[in-house]
């Protein structure tokens, strides 16, 4: 739905973005189609991360560590 940012690798600092980049690592807002039971990444690491796959080529798209919406 929305990139709010892009991490800077170099400094770790947060840069606004309006696309991310393959390899690029960012904050974003992710809707799904249907509810996912997930919970925070930092309280819960296994079921606060997502695979996310191409239906098309099944092909890795990217992952997504979940957080807390602002």
């Amino acid at each position: 739905m929305e990139i709010r940012s892009r991490l800077d690798i170099g400094t770790l600092a947060p840069h606004a973005a309006d696309e991310l980049a393959v390899n690029d690592i960012g904050a974003v807002l992710f809707e799904t189609q249907e509810p996912v039971p997930v919970e925070d990444f930092s309280m819960q690491p296994v079921a606060g991360a997502l695979l996310v796959v191409d239906p098309a080529t099944n092909r890795t798209s990217g992952v997504l560590l979940v957080g807390q919406s602002t």
